[in-house]
């Protein structure tokens, strides 16, 4: 967030305005692609390599069937999660805008934290695995002052 450039911050703004017009149900396929998009280009304007690799390897984690058989049996859900999703990707974006390495460290943790949760309800991943792991990086976030 602190060394963003303007072209950086310009390719965000532009996802999110793609991501805004692609919010039916129906459209999960743009909005999921959208999405990769604009968490890869959070990932390059960090310069660092391995944050970049990391995303890799970490958007593989998560194939897109899993969420679209989460849309067959729960689409109430998943309409919530996609309105909270762009909702988080915008104050990240926000935070972004305003050269804020702590907030937008701390807002990118609780989506990664929050999609964890979606996990829990869409597959029924046990809440305590996920707490175990979400102890593992809690410690990251800054709470406010």
């Amino acid at each position: 967030a602190l060394n963003i450039t303007p072209e950086q911050i310009a390719r965000l703004e532009a996802i999110m305005a793609e991501m805004d017009r692609h919010v039916e149900l129906s459209e999960m396929p743009q909005e999921r692609q959208l999405s990769r998009e604009f968490h890869a280009a959070i990932a390059e304007s960090s310069n660092n390599q391995l944050m970049i690799q990391l995303y890799a390897i970490v958007s593989n984690a998560f194939p897109d069937w899993l969420l679209y058989e989460a849309l067959y049996r729960k689409p109430e859900l998943v309409a919530g999660s996609v309105a909270q999703t762009h909702d988080e990707h915008a104050a990240i974006l926000d935070a972004f805008k305003k050269h804020d390495p702590d907030l937008a460290t701390r807002l990118s943790l609780e989506h990664v934290m929050e999609s964890g949760r979606w996990l829990e309800t869409y597959r029924n991943i046990p809440a305590k695995l996920l707490r175990e792991k979400e102890k593992q990086v809690s410690h990251l976030i800054k709470k406010p002052k």
